[in-house]
């Protein structure tokens, strides 16, 4: 099992790829399944990049999009913009 140390690292890791991937790609939206194959190409477990979108998306930083019963989209807030690109700035500038 991780440590809980071990998964907030993972987490913010995943955050930082995620933002990372929609500051390179602005128009980019697509459903969890497709940002976890397309995007992360399975690196990563659908629950734990279910759980970063949801901060993201509580967060503001994110826009989710109900398509259907069982589809959303997810992509970039515009007007956060500046604000994911100083996030992900300080997260490549710590140690």
């Amino acid at each position: 099992m991780n440590r809980p140390d071990e998964i907030n690292e993972k987490k913010q890791e995943l955050t930082t790829k995620i933002l990372k991937y929609l500051l390179a790609n602005p128009n980019a939206q697509d459903t969890r399944r497709h940002i976890v194959k397309w995007w992360l190409f399975d690196q990563y477990q659908t629950k734990l990049v279910t759980e970063v979108l949801d901060k993201l998306e509580a967060d503001g930083l994110v826009i989710a999009q109900q398509v259907s019963p069982s589809e959303t989209l997810y992509k970039m807030n515009p007007l956060r913009r500046d604000e994911i690109q100083a996030m992900v700035n300080k997260d490549d500038s710590a140690p």
